[in-house]
């Protein structure tokens, strides 16, 4: 879900990627090039280092931060964003996560992609 504190649409993508590749990790950090692609911004590299150094401003000017669940801040000397998980996203997510049982057609289409593999060990790992 996405926080309606988050009006600018490079502020809604770098929390989408903070929670796919922070999660509940600690940390994350990501070169503003290969941030840049990801959000897939049509700017320069130096204008899109400015705007993502101004939400970064305004995450840390804010008494409780403005992004919801992670810290965002630059390391200027690495030119990187660093995504620090706030603590509030923890394991009674992944409790609550249910992947339903996956259709038989799944299955076939998985064999015919690659024969002679063992397509329910591969959706075991997945699972895992």
């Amino acid at each position: 879900m996405i926080d309606f504190r988050l009006r600018k649409s490079l502020e809604r993508r770098i929390y989408e990627l903070a929670r796919k590749y922070c999660g509940r990790q600690r940390e994350w950090r990501v070169s503003l090039g290969v941030l840049q692609k990801k959000c897939g911004s049509g700017s320069t590299l130096r204008e899109f280092r400015r705007l993502v150094a101004a939400i970064a401003d305004a995450d840390a000017d804010e008494k409780f931060g403005h992004m919801p669940d992670y810290e965002i801040r630059i390391d200027d000397e690495k030119d990187y964003l660093v995504a620090r998980s706030r603590g509030t996203v923890g394991p009674q997510y992944a409790q609550e996560l249910r992947i339903p049982a996956l259709n038989p057609d799944v299955y076939d289409m998985a064999r015919a992609a690659a024969p002679g593999w063992d397509v329910r060990m591969i959706e075991a790992e997945w699972r895992a």
